[in-house]
């Protein structure tokens, strides 16, 4: 018998991708099963089931919870931040999504290579890029940055990506960290060329 207390469902939801997460990227996501995530989570196989019929499920949450959470940074930068301009602040968000350690990074990484050899995953990865997409050109709606929308172009996002696989796989981070200048140089020249 379970004895694990009752939590609102948001918060167990909470709690099983926060499991799942770990086990993707400790095993890799093909190699991590549903039943792997509901003994890890310790609760019942129904118990998790009732939240999350199958391991895309649960990706895909993840996927949109590290989206949010970049959301809320610049939000957060934006705030904090009234002498910077916003597009200043939009440059060094592209480079944090790039470079920095976020709990997020390596399942981000490990989900675009997996993604590439299997339909399931590439269909998640689009449906997750159109989002994504989405939701950073309301962020530069609201914010006046017409001028920006270049970085939601596919070339771009596909730059972005190649960046944030190599840190995480190649072990980049710190000299592209000690680097960041060549970046922004890259960024702001991006954005001019497509004005």
């Amino acid at each position: 018998m379970n004895n694990r207390r009752r939590m609102p469902p948001e918060l167990r939801k909470k709690e099983i991708r926060d499991v799942a997460r770990g086990l993707f990227v400790k095993n890799g996501y093909k190699n991590t099963t549903m039943e792997n995530i509901v003994e890890a989570c310790g609760m019942s196989k129904g118990g998790v089931y009732r939240y999350y019929g199958n391991t895309s499920d649960i990706l895909y949450d993840l996927m949109f919870e590290g989206n949010r959470n970049r959301k809320d940074i610049i939000d957060r930068a934006v705030l904090n931040n009234p002498d910077i301009s916003v597009g200043d602040i939009i440059v060094e968000a592209m480079i944090m999504k790039m470079m920095d350690d976020a709990k997020y990074k390596s399942l981000y990484a490990m989900f675009l290579i997996e993604s590439n050899n299997n339909e399931k995953l590439r269909e998640l990865r689009n449906k997750i890029f159109e989002e994504t997409k989405r939701e950073l050109g309301q962020i530069m709606d609201e914010y006046n940055l017409d001028d920006y929308k270049c970085l939601l172009n596919d070339e771009w996002i596909g730059f972005c990506n190649s960046i944030i696989v190599s840190t995480e796989l190649i072990g980049t981070r710190e000299t592209f960290l000690a680097n960041k200048d060549m970046f922004r140089t890259i960024i702001r020249n991006y954005i001019k060329s497509h004005k």
